[in-house]
């Protein structure tokens, strides 16, 4: 029997989990980070495979790994 005010594993382990998630940086990436920094960085805060995120150029080509985000941005206008 469990009492009313006591808490199981599983909540535990998802109270975790949520403070986890929240406290992950998803805001913004630095100017002087490298295009490849930046494309890791993104894919490891949203636990998604490597390959699947992509930095493109105003002309819709991928970013060059060593160009600088600061560059990227100011290409698209920013």
């Amino acid at each position: 029997m469990v009492r009313s005010g006591a808490k199981s594993p599983e909540m535990l382990m998802k109270r975790s989990t949520m403070e986890f998630e929240r406290s992950r940086r998803k805001n913004a990436l630095r100017r002087d980070a490298t295009i490849g920094s930046a494309e890791r960085e993104i894919a490891r805060v949203f636990r998604i495979p490597g390959r699947c995120v992509r930095l493109v150029n105003k002309s819709g080509r991928k970013a060059r790994s060593d160009k600088l985000v600061g560059a990227l941005l100011r290409d698209w206008g920013w």
